[in-house]
């Protein structure tokens, strides 16, 4: 859990308050409306104090785009975060961007069967990082995910795959992989970033 905290506390402190943001809810109609368009975009502030570009909102918007450019998606200006509906009645949110941290989180929303399947769990997050996750976090996730390279905590409602630690020296941090059952849900949450 304090591993969790940690990922919400990075995505907070890297988002830049004097960025222009989006509306508070941005429902994408076509392609045409969201990327070609640069008054939907917030404006990029060019700011000595930022490592990385802030504008969580176009590295977001980018990788939806790529994974279908015909998904319909609403973006939180408060939580700089789009969320959005699967074919399967599952959801996804996910953060690309930030100041100091450049993160990749997604949280994905499924059916609460899906707790106690660890191949599926597996199978998801993968897929998450594949599709969604790039700069070195996809290729790390999928690393630690086909090599069963994390030790597995299970507590009551809480699966936990935090990542052995390596002797490598990078720029780029894994958050564990959280798996959470809420009510009739199961939450995968998965987070990384570079510095």
């Amino acid at each position: 859990m304090k591993h969790w905290l940690i990922g919400i506390v990075i995505i907070v402190s890297c988002q830049n308050p004097s960025t222009t943001s989006a509306p508070t809810t941005n429902s994408t109609k076509t392609p045409k409306d969201t990327l070609g368009a640069s008054d939907n975009l917030p404006e990029t502030i060019n700011s000595v104090d930022c490592v990385f570009d802030t504008s969580t909102y176009k590295f977001t918007t980018e990788a939806i785009k790529k994974y279908n450019p015909h998904l319909l998606f609403q973006w939180d200006t408060g939580r700089a975060v789009a969320n959005f509906s699967l074919d399967n009645n599952d959801s996804l949110s996910l953060h690309i961007g930030g100041c100091n941290h450049f993160t990749y989180s997604a949280i994905y929303t499924t059916n609460s069967d899906l707790f106690n399947d660890d191949s599926a769990l597996i199978a998801t997050s993968k897929w998450i990082a594949k599709t969604f996750f790039k700069g070195g976090l996809d290729s790390d996730f999928l690393d630690i995910l086909n090599k069963h390279d994390f030790v597995k905590e299970t507590k009551p409602n809480l699966i936990v795959f935090n990542p052995v630690e390596s002797d490598n020296l990078t720029n780029i941090i894994i958050e564990p992989i959280l798996i959470e059952k809420r009510e009739k849900k199961t939450v995968i949450s998965l987070a990384g970033y570079m510095n």
